[in-house]
Formats: C-alpha cells, sequence, structure tokens
C-alpha cells in the first residue's frame, strides 16, 4: 500500500472501531475524515441502521459495491423493517460467507437467522442458529441477547441467565 492509505483489513477495523466509539448521528460526518477505504459506505449503513434511520440506511446502500456485506444490510433492513423474505437471502448468504475470512460476518448471519426465528416462535430453531453464531464469535451482543431470550422461551433459565449476561457486557456491534 502506498504510505497514508489503509488496508482493507485495516479499513475494516476504524470501520467496526468507529461503529463503537461513537454516537450513530456523528459517524455519517466521521467516515469522510478517515481512511475506511472500501468500509466508509457500510459504516455509514450500519450507522443509519442504528438509528432506525431506515432511509437514510436505504440511500447509503446504493452507494455501496456489490458484496456479501450490502447483501447482509439489506437483508438487515428487510428485517428491521419487518419485511419478509430475508431468510432466504440470510440462508443464500451463509454459503458464501467464508468460515475464516469473514468470522464475524458469518456470526451476524446467524444472529439475524436466529432472531428471525426466535421472532416468528421457533425458538429451538433460533437456539441452534445462536448457538453457532456464539461459538463462531461470542463477542457478538445481538446473538448472547437472542440466545438468552430463545433459551429463556425453552425453559433454560441458568444458560438464559448467562447469555444474557453476557450480552450487557458487550458492545452492540461485534469488533475484529
Amino acid at each position: 500500500t502506498l504510505p497514508g492509505t489503509a488496508t482493507d483489513a485495516e479499513s475494516e477495523l476504524r470501520a467496526r472501531w468507529l461503529l463503537l466509539v461513537r454516537p450513530p448521528a456523528q459517524i455519517v460526518g466521521d467516515v469522510a475524515t478517515l481512511s475506511l477505504g472500501p468500509y466508509a459506505g457500510t459504516a455509514k449503513v450500519r450507522a443509519r441502521l442504528q438509528q432506525a434511520d431506515w432511509r437514510g440506511a436505504e440511500r447509503e446502500l446504493v452507494a455501496v459495491p456489490g458484496s456479501v456485506e450490502k447483501t447482509y444490510l439489506q437483508a438487515r433492513l428487510a428485517v428491521d423493517r419487518g419485511k419478509s423474505g430475508a431468510a432466504v437471502v440470510l440462508e443464500k448468504l451463509l454459503r458464501l460467507a467464508d468460515h475464516d475470512s469473514k468470522r464475524a460476518l458469518r456470526a451476524e448471519i446467524l444472529a439475524l437467522l436466529g432472531r428471525l426465528h426466535f421472532e416468528k416462535g421457533a425458538a429451538a430453531k433460533a437456539v441452534n442458529y445462536l448457538d453457532e453464531a456464539v461459538q463462531l464469535y461470542p463477542g457478538l451482543a445481538e446473538a448472547q441477547l437472542y440466545l438468552g431470550l430463545a433459551t429463556l422461551e425453552r425453559g433454560d433459565r441458568e444458560r438464559a441467565r448467562t447469555a444474557l449476561a453476557a450480552a450487557t457486557r458487550l458492545p452492540p456491534r461485534p469488533i475484529e
């Protein structure tokens, strides 16, 4: 890389760090001043999603180049807005998200699938997805939260307490 430019890995780390340390309202402006490379667009979309700014997220998604992460963010937007059909897209994304190079993204996909199944009343299926997400990436608060809720619904209070306690200690988005 050229002096002063970031590698893709460094750009991704900066984008994920930014989502943890800055309030979502500040992120969109900050993205322009940081060297986030190809992750600038996805950082803006994630910030808009954290703010529940669905229209803003849709506008930001237009500028994001096609990728597995872009498709994940589109599915997440659909889930957050209560639209159907996201589960099919997420299942396909699981096959595309490589286990090693996209560990955090794969865990996010699994957690979102678990959330979908939990919200549909399929706690047992939700636990399967959420267990895999937590094994793959224990630092994902959303996976721990829904694992706690799903295991509580299934009557496993001790396991639910452990997962919910873990969720409260974690930041809202993964960092890798």
